[in-house]
């Protein structure tokens, strides 16, 4: 199976088919610890942009960012590494899209398997400070010793 070449504004997650056939190009005959079905990448979609919700990251705030989800991987009884995938996404304006998708080696117990690593802007990492200090007063100097 030759592997899929992702455009540069890469698949709109509607494109339900092409990125089934990113996945099966990538995972080849692997089919136990990988990312195969499009429900797990909307779910991955779904829990990037819950990260934003819970730092209260407004929508014109968010396009631009990326993230990096990982599949899965044994526990620490397992002796060997595994076969998985690593999907990039981008947000655009109107959501997520798979920019790459790659078959990755993760290790018993990894920290990485199943997290989505999401990277900000500049930008976006000073509003996310704004917002998350703007919660809280500081104390009178008197108090504070």
């Amino acid at each position: 199976m030759e592997k899929i070449v992702i455009k540069k504004n890469g698949l709109k997650l509607t494109q339900e088919e092409d990125i089934v056939q990113a996945l099966d190009s990538v995972n080849g005959k692997a089919c136990n610890w990988v990312i195969d079905t499009i429900k797990e990448v909307v779910d991955i979609a779904e829990r990037a942009e819950v990260q934003f919700d819970e730092v209260h990251l407004p929508k014109t705030y968010r396009v631009g960012a990326t993230a990096k989800a990982y599949g899965y991987a044994p526990g620490k009884g397992y002796k060997y590494g595994v076969d998985s995938t690593e999907i990039d996404l981008r947000r655009f304006p109107e959501g997520w899209r798979v920019m790459n998708v790659d078959r990755i080696k993760l290790y018993p117990a990894d920290s990485r398997a199943s997290k989505i690593k999401i990277s900000l802007t500049v930008d976006q990492m000073d509003k996310v400070k704004e917002i998350i200090a703007s919660r809280f007063d500081v104390q009178p100097e008197q108090l504070a010793a």
